[in-house]
């Protein structure tokens, strides 16, 4: 139901995506309990601009805290429809991008491969304690969701951390497989803090 529109200056490269069906979407991410919507405070990315995996693309704030919108992958905006000011609801894109050439070569060999020669040929992403909003820098893992060896979609919430202020949905951020998972219900953890390693392929079927 995403309409896209490619802004890109290039057209040769907006062809590219297109035919390649690869933009991949960033979304306002979950927020905490009850906390459905909140104000675009920064969009720091602009068309045609390179992100990293994980990098800080915009910022939105609610009443309780602010959240960071993170890049699920490596690639170039292609889009942009978040602007400063705007009001956002959990789920909503805040802006599209093509995945750079090697990850893009990357998941489909590993959608295409089983599980173990991803595990060989993809390399395993990180998914990491996201930002938990203003000064609170650490929290306790309340539900570890998924186990070793399952496949995940992209945005399954793998695990949950409760604060003192809000519970956070630890998202995956990329289908495929988990790996290794490193925190344990019950464990304090702080942001950045590595939750769990996925190896980049197909969702469940």
């Amino acid at each position: 139901h995403h309409v896209r529109l490619f802004t890109s200056s290039s057209p040769s490269s907006a062809a590219a995506n297109a035919a390649a069906g690869k933009e991949s979407s960033v979304e306002v991410p979950s927020m905490g309990d009850s906390i459905t919507e909140g104000s675009v405070a920064r969009v720091l990315k602009a068309v045609g601009d390179e992100v990293e995996t994980d990098e800080v693309v915009a910022q939105i704030e609610t009443d309780k805290v602010t959240i960071d919108v993170r890049a699920p992958s490596a690639g170039t905006v292609t889009r942009v429809d978040a602007k400063e000011g705007d009001s956002v609801v959990v789920g909503q894109v805040v802006m599209a991008f093509a995945p750079s050439a090697g990850g893009g070569k990357k998941s489909k060999a590993a959608a295409s491969a089983a599980a173990p020669a991803a595990a060989a040929s993809g390399e395993p992403v990180n998914v990491d304690v996201p930002s938990m909003g203003d000064s609170i820098t650490e929290g306790t893992i309340a539900a570890v969701l998924v186990k070793s060896g399952q496949t995940v979609a992209v945005d399954e919430v793998i695990a949950q951390i409760e604060t003192d202020k809000v519970t956070i949905d630890v998202r995956a951020s990329t289908s495929g497989t988990v790996g290794e998972i490193f925190a344990k219900e019950g464990e304090t953890v702080t942001v950045g803090q590595k939750v769990a390693t996925l190896i980049p392929g197909a969702g469940p079927a």
